[in-house]
């Protein structure tokens, strides 16, 4: 068994997975009573959320101490660097410099790690080696830190989220070519350009099922709790209730196309000889009604739900039913 856990904490839900090997050994899944992943809160609110979390930890069976975390995509600051092949000390010298230009916190104020995710094997000089480059400002990671001690859980790693949820996805994406990795969340939407678990591009935009909620909400003035209902009954699917809902919520769609598009073109631009075969949700919303259609129509591109899962015998049947919002937490839990 690993000496750690994956802890994914969204803002609607915190989910936790346990591997042995490759055997997933615990699973559990509870709503985060604080509606918020941003661990700078009041202190009972942080409370609150530490308690959910022990709860979880001992529903679920876990009994390591041991975690690995993920800190929200909008926190932190990741970039895919293509540099000329270079050894270690020039690399670090190199990507110092890069963030310097597009991070907004002196370089005393943050915390920075990467992994070289693609070295060529021939250096003639004009190769690009390419670097997967997190910088995390300080006060967010130790108040990560900080809020697992109410906890009683021990940090083993802390990383963003795009990056756990490629390996989470690592079976269900290789040797399936390029794709499209699309995790629609409650407060945001991460994309994630991958191949065989190699990172290409990232990209976060504040368009999700939140968002969703509220603009069913304000059209039919109904309370959050009702129109959540109605788009889980309904979800986009044009021939439900006269394509009202549809109607409400396709310019929120069209938006996220427009961001989906950017993403395509710009891995188009980085890597002209490479197709993308085809998008994968994952996330809550990913089970929107009418959601995959939709993308078919506006992207040209054939859709599936994910399955971080897989064939897994050792999962049980009503996870593995919503298994892809345990994507990141899978991740987290998969050792390096």
């Amino acid at each position: 068994m690993s000496a750690y856990f994956g802890l994914d904490i969204g803002s609607s839900s915190i989910k936790v997975v346990e591997l042995k090997g490759k055997k997933v050994e615990a699973v559990g899944l509870t709503v985060n009573p604080v509606g918020n992943s941003d661990l700078d809160l009041p202190v009972e609110q942080k409370a609150k959320l530490a308690e959910s979390i022990k709860s979880l930890v001992k529903e679920s069976e876990i009994k390591n101490k041991g975690v690995v975390l993920s800190i929200p995509e909008a926190l932190v600051f990741s970039r895919i660097l293509r540099l000329p092949i270079m050894s270690t000390p020039e690399l670090a010298s190199a990507i110092k410099w890069e963030l310097d230009q597009v991070v907004p916190f002196p370089p005393d104020e943050i915390e920075i790690s990467w992994v070289v995710i693609d070295k060529p094997k021939k250096n003639t000089g004009d190769e690009k080696m390419k670097v997967f480059v997190v910088a995390v400002p300080k006060k967010v990671s130790d108040s990560y830190i900080s809020f697992l001690g109410l906890t009683g859980l021990e940090p083993e790693r802390i990383e963003n989220e795009v990056l756990s949820l490629a390996r989470g996805l690592g079976n269900f994406t290789e040797n399936k070519g390029v794709s499209l990795v699309i995790d629609i969340g409650a407060s945001s939407t991460k994309m994630v350009m991958v191949e065989n678990n190699q990172i290409y591009i990232s990209h976060v935009v504040p368009l999700a099922g939140m968002a969703m909620t509220r603009m069913i909400s304000e059209a039919f003035k109904i309370p959050l709790n009702q129109a959540e209902e109605y788009k889980r009954t309904y979800g986009i699917d044009k021939t439900q209730v006269e394509g009202k809902i549809y109607n409400v919520l396709n310019g929120l769609i069209d938006s996220m196309v427009v961001e989906i598009k950017k993403v395509m073109v710009n891995f188009g631009n980085l890597e002209k000889d490479k197709r993308i075969e085809r998008i994968v949700l994952v996330g809550g919303t990913a089970f929107l009604k009418g959601i995959t259609t939709v993308l078919v129509e506006r992207t040209g591109l054939d859709v599936v739900v994910g399955d971080p899962f897989g064939g897994n015998k050792d999962v049980p049947e009503n996870v593995k039913a919503s298994g892809v919002v345990y994507s990141t937490a899978l991740g987290l839990a998969i050792d390096e």
